[in-house]
């Protein structure tokens, strides 16, 4: 039969990956697999490898494409995902590197710090109205002072998700170490620097344990945060 050689190659030939995408924890700084239901629109579900990278095969001629891909945590620990990769052809001469594609995930106020992590928990919202109003997207982080009150330290940034929950964390301190907390035999004090907009407010200061989570006990309201960079009476 003419042609049945080609026919044959053609559906035994090994399929061509059109991209693969890995998710990134930016606190433990590991791709993230399990967990995410992951789709990109009009393809086929992508494959997940032993290396946590999602991978869509190619189906059809090579082409340049523009692909939106959305990604749900399963157990709410990242905000919800999605963005447009402009996708190369997978021709000849296009390098590996063209058709990986690395993406920061967001953690939720769900999220669980490893072990040994400074951080803090909490909730923010408006003001003490019933019921309370969320904060979303006040952008956070735990600040202290060093170096025998003359520096200040600031941690990674956490973003509130829509529940107004946050987690911020110190993930290094390197030869940091903090000013001691006098009062309080093996604490240091600390404080949450929240911007949101263009507005920059601080909680009051409190203390923190190394390499603990803190969570606190009563949501931060919007309205009652101070102005200044510190807030030291409190």
């Amino acid at each position: 039969m003419a042609g049945a050689p080609d026919m044959i190659r053609f559906a035994l030939a090994p399929q061509r990956a059109m991209f693969a995408l890995e998710f990134i924890d930016p606190i433990r700084g590991d791709r993230v697999g399990t967990g995410l239901r992951v789709a990109a629109a009009g393809l086929a579900p992508p494959a997940l490898t032993p290396s946590n990278r999602f991978v869509w095969l190619d189906r059809g001629p090579p082409e340049e494409r523009r692909i939106r891909v959305e990604a749900i945590s399963v157990d709410g620990r990242f905000a919800p995902f999605e963005d447009m990769l402009r996708v190369p052809a997978h021709e000849e001469g296009v390098k590996a590197s063209a058709l990986l594609f690395r993406r920061r995930l967001r953690p939720t106020g769900l999220y669980e710090p490893p072990t040994g992590m400074i951080a803090v928990g909490g909730m923010l919202v408006e003001d003490d109205g019933s019921p309370a109003v969320a904060v979303a997207g006040a952008r956070i982080r735990i600040q202290f002072r060093y170096a025998e009150d003359l520096e200040t330290f600031s941690g990674c940034t956490a973003v509130s998700d829509p529940k107004g929950r946050f987690i911020a964390v110190v993930r290094r301190l390197g030869d940091v170490r903090p000013d001691p907390d006098r009062q309080f035999p093996g604490t240091f004090r600390a404080w949450l620097r929240l911007k949101r907009g263009g507005e920059v407010r601080v909680s009051p200061a409190f203390s923190l344990r190394l390499g603990r989570l803190t969570r606190m006990a009563a949501p931060l309201q919007w309205a009652k945060l101070g102005l200044r960079e510190i807030d030291e009476d409190a």
